[in-house]
């Protein structure tokens, strides 16, 4: 008797390119059966400020402050903002407030 133990035989693929300074420049995604995405980021400094989809259109704005992600800016013109809390877990986030666009659907 033949035992299946029901986990996939097929799998996505994911793929990192980094700098040589270790920052990650490239994120490619690859479903199984399915067309690659690919993600490209800008740096400032040590911080990925710009992220840009697949025909290198902008997908998101990244801000900081003092080494803190303050928001973060999509293409849909949503504001994600981080709130921190300095005196719990060395600067984590502890929460994040999304604004859409006014006007939008």
């Amino acid at each position: 008797m033949k035992k299946t133990t029901g986990l996939p035989t097929t799998y996505d693929t994911l793929w990192f390119t980094y700098c040589g300074m270790g920052k990650r420049i490239r994120k490619i995604e690859k479903p199984y059966g399915g067309s690659s995405d690919t993600t490209s980021y800008a740096y400032d400094g040590m911080y990925a400020v710009l992220e840009f989809g697949g025909h290198l259109d902008l997908q998101y704005k990244y801000i900081y402050a003092n080494g803190l992600l303050l928001a973060r800016y999509d293409a849909a013109a949503d504001s994600h903002y981080y709130h921190h809390d300095v005196e719990v877990q060395r600067n984590s986030p502890v929460g994040v407030r999304i604004i859409p666009q006014l006007g939008s659907d």
